[in-house]
């Protein structure tokens, strides 16, 4: 559900987002994910290395109107795993009529 939030895949589109707190206080936040503003044209939801889980990725891609969600976990390079993925994905799949 939380893909088909438009708000919420612009905002995990950007690399830098400038926010300010309750009290009025400013806060620069910076996206941990590499494929941002690549050929892959990925929208960052979710980054998160933890020892039990390793890296893990969850990413939307698009490519010519087709939405692809990748979720990657425990590996020890999530942005190339997931690159693999949407390459693999855009080569395979197709959408159903």
């Amino acid at each position: 559900e939380a893909i088909s939030k438009p708000e919420l895949i612009k905002l995990s589109t950007q690399k830098t987002k400038t926010t300010k707190s309750i009290s009025g206080e400013q806060h620069i936040l910076n996206s941990t994910n590499n494929l941002l503003e690549t050929s892959f044209n990925v929208s960052g939801l979710k980054t998160g290395t933890t020892i039990n889980a390793g890296q893990c990725l969850i990413t939307v891609s698009q490519t010519d109107g087709k939405k692809l969600l990748t979720i990657v976990l425990n590996s020890k390079n999530r942005f190339n795993d997931t690159k693999t993925l949407i390459d693999w994905a855009n080569y395979h799949l197709t959408t159903p009529k």
